[in-house]
């Protein structure tokens, strides 16, 4: 092949790819976050005051994100 016909071949398979890509690109939608319920988990002692924190921000997070 010579460089001109390289270059050549190179700019349809692109243009190709790039077309490709353009028709498919509303098609993927992400789901909006959270779309389960969200575990916080810790290492703290039940009534300590780290669990006691960590469940206020947890109620907040709750109201927040709706879950």
């Amino acid at each position: 092949m010579t460089r001109a016909r390289t270059k050549a071949w190179t700019r349809s398979l692109l243009s190709v790819i790039l077309f490709a890509l353009a028709l498919t690109g509303d098609r993927a939608h992400a789901q909006p976050y959270p779309s389960s319920p969200v575990k916080v988990i810790s290492d703290s002692a039940p009534g300590s005051a780290p669990d006691a924190i960590l469940r206020i921000v947890a109620d907040r997070l709750s109201e927040a994100w709706g879950q």
